[in-house]
């Protein structure tokens, strides 16, 4: 081979290995592309830019998304446990497929009361028709510990039946199910008591994200409660004045995220002039609120900001 051929010859191997650099970096430059968009159209959530636990969770969430383990978040009741939720499903390749949300707790059964469960649907009646629904998408199940025991087997068996159909049918391109549970804080202490099934508890438990009450977290309270007042229709431009403050900050809130929704949607509905006042807090939370004395010194530092 003449020096011209070989000259030839690495000039058309040199071409063929810039193409595939190329086209390599095009891809991840592209991908890196898409991320930066679905990040940059979650951070514009008040939420997510102003809530010190969110910003602090980011990360782990984002890894999440991209992952189809079954995720626990786990929390007292009535946390943002259903926005966690819709994070993870925003953030993952799913984000344009269905997110549906059952809450297992609107069914459970009191054997004290069994005429309120007569006509209540529960995870069995309901998953056929969910999960056609949600092929391709994303399943919240929330107030897993509300379960009977039938319940937790139902649950497990279809969290089995569809984590052992999950490689099959990626592997013929066909729409899978991403499963995010949502349960109370002391389900390992249940398992040792025997009221939670073990089985279901570490079928559940590959990846748990803890969503701790608000009033563990003060220095959420007032941007939650800004982001609620924002999203409502009739809230868009109202304040809090200084008093306002000091309530939302001082009470503990026992309904977490729900509660101070409810809270301020009716607030928002008695206001006039377009002012929440502490007052008007005070009346909505009715003979609970009781600031305690301990949080005095937080209130004076924070409820200026």
């Amino acid at each position: 081979m003449t020096n011209q051929m070989k000259i030839r010859v690495f000039g058309q191997a040199l071409i063929r290995l810039l193409v595939v650099i190329f086209r390599f970096t095009s891809t991840e430059r592209h991908s890196r592309f898409r991320l930066n968009l679905k990040i940059m159209r979650i951070q514009l959530d008040e939420m997510v830019r102003n809530t010190r636990y969110i910003r602090e969770k980011f990360s782990r969430i984002l890894k999440v998304a991209y992952s189809d383990s079954v995720v626990l978040l786990s929390g007292e009741r009535d946390t943002e446990k259903v926005y966690i939720s819709e994070l993870i499903h925003a953030l993952s390749d799913r984000d344009k497929a269905a997110f549906i949300s059952l809450d297992c707790s609107a069914g459970s059964f009191d054997p004290d009361h069994p005429e309120e469960y007569a006509d209540k649907p529960d995870i069995e009646d309901l998953w056929p028709s969910l999960r056609r629904q949600a092929l391709g998408g994303s399943v919240f199940i929330d107030g897993i510990d509300c379960l009977n025991r039938r319940g937790q087997f139902y649950l497990k068996s279809i969290l089995e039946k569809e984590q052992t159909n999950l490689r099959r049918r990626e592997a013929l391109n066909l729409p899978t199910i991403r499963f995010i549970l949502g349960g109370s804080d002391d389900l390992g202490a249940r398992v040792c008591e025997g009221t939670f099934l073990p089985e279901l508890y570490y079928t559940m438990m590959v990846i748990e994200i803890v969503i701790p009450p608000i009033r563990d977290r003060r220095d959420d309270i007032i941007p939650l409660a800004r982001m609620i007042l924002n999203s409502s229709p009739g809230g868009i431009g109202f304040a809090f004045d200084l008093e306002a403050k000091e309530v939302l900050v001082s009470y503990d809130w026992p309904g977490n995220f729900d509660e101070l929704k409810g809270v301020l949607d009716q607030a928002i509905k008695e206001s006039q002039d377009g002012w929440i006042t502490g007052r008007s807090l005070i009346n909505k939370i009715g003979q609970n609120f009781r600031p305690p004395e301990a949080l005095n010194n937080f209130c004076v530092a924070k409820i200026t900001s």
